[in-house]
């Protein structure tokens, strides 16, 4: 009886053995009658080259970024740690034209802040920026320019 358990335990692991062993092969084969290896790979150079054209407008779209910004990069600040303005590249050009506009009636108690919960972007006094960071959570605004 013991005998009879054990081979039939050695059979069922053969046979799952080789029922292994042909799934893997008809796979190969089934991928390949049906062509889902060459499409992969055709997906995979899709990729690479909408990565190439992804380089290419990030390219193009700093260029006209470093253009539409000028006046605000090259303004005057009053705080140190403002005039890094890498931030500003996150920026849609409809939001650059409206820093760019808010800029323009910009007094030196006032700073450009964009919410980051909402995406708005404002004029606030020092004042209400300083508070705002002091009592709720620093990262849910961006302060972008002061005068």
């Amino acid at each position: 009886m013991e005998n009879e358990i054990g081979s039939t335990i050695f059979l069922l692991v053969i046979v799952f053995v080789i029922y292994f062993v042909l799934f893997l092969v008809l796979r190969e084969v089934t991928c390949w009658y049906l062509k889902i290896n060459k499409g992969i790979s055709l997906m995979k150079e899709q990729n690479e080259l909408l990565k190439d054209v992804l380089k290419g407008i990030q390219k193009q779209n700093s260029s006209e970024f470093n253009n539409a910004t000028s006046n605000i990069v090259n303004s005057p600040t009053s705080n140190s740690d403002t005039k890094d303005f890498s931030y500003l590249s996150d920026l849609t050009k409809k939001e650059i034209d409206l820093v760019n506009q808010l800029y323009s009636g910009l007094n030196t108690n006032e700073v450009i802040v964009k919410h980051v919960a909402n995406g708005a972007i404002k004029k606030m006094s020092m004042k209400d920026y300083n508070d705002w960071i002091k009592y709720y959570d620093k990262e849910s605004v961006i302060l972008l320019v002061t005068k």
